[in-house]
């Protein structure tokens, strides 16, 4: 999946967005962004269309990547109905930088692409990939936004990775520990469990709701 970013583009520094419930796509994505040195951007499935567009441009994403359903959640329209560019061609005049835009399912408009044909354009020898190092930006975390509009929070590499070892440390996670993550990956603790199997101590595993169409995490 990285490759397949590199190959669309994506570069040290830039923001992708993922829009899905937990899944084993949520996940592999997460890293992929960061074997890219990419800024993962969490979208809260509650989000209504504004607030979609809100957190599209305030974060200047690039790439897009989500379900087209959730739970009754119809994500494709919602986007439709703030970007209609991706019925056609992108970049839509009002997200100017959203050039690309991945879904997971059957509902792909004519300006999207599937997450198949994504790793398909990643298949040939890429760029290599740009030095990540430990002060960059490795995901911006929205905050519930419940007195005034989102505000994106910016966590580094090491940010993450330092969080995630003080909690495998506390809690004395070991090669067979596993670390179930309920809450929904837009939330804080959630990526941040995302970070402790890259520490080789522990596996973490999140719950997806029964009739999600992602597949589940394990």
């Amino acid at each position: 999946m990285a490759a397949g970013l590199r190959a669309l583009g994506i570069r040290r520094g830039d923001h992708v967005a993922v829009l899905m419930g937990n899944s084993l796509e949520w996940v592999t994505f997460f890293y992929a962004a960061a074997t890219v040195g990419a800024v993962t951007v969490p979208v809260n499935t509650r989000f209504k269309p504004d607030e979609l567009a809100y957190c599209l441009k305030q974060a200047d994403v690039k790439l897009l990547f989500l379900v087209d359903r959730f739970l009754k959640i119809d994500f494709v329209d919602m986007l439709r109905a703030v970007c209609p560019g991706v019925d056609r061609t992108l970049p839509d005049p009002a997200f100017p930088l959203l050039g690309h835009v991945i879904v997971l399912g059957s509902d792909v408009p004519a300006g999207a692409m599937t997450l198949e044909a994504m790793l398909a354009a990643g298949a040939p020898a890429s760029a290599a990939a740009e030095e990540v190092r430990p002060d960059d930006v490795l995901l911006m975390q929205f905050t519930s936004g419940t007195t005034s509009y989102p505000k994106g929070v910016m966590l580094t590499h090491d940010n993450m990775l330092r969080n995630a070892a003080y909690v495998a440390e506390r809690f004395d996670a070991g090669p067979a520990t596993a670390i179930t993550a309920r809450a929904p990956s837009t939330t804080w603790p959630a990526p941040h469990s995302r970070c402790s199997p890259r520490l080789p101590r522990a596996r973490a595993c999140s719950p997806r709701p029964p009739s999600s169409r992602a597949r589940r995490c394990a």
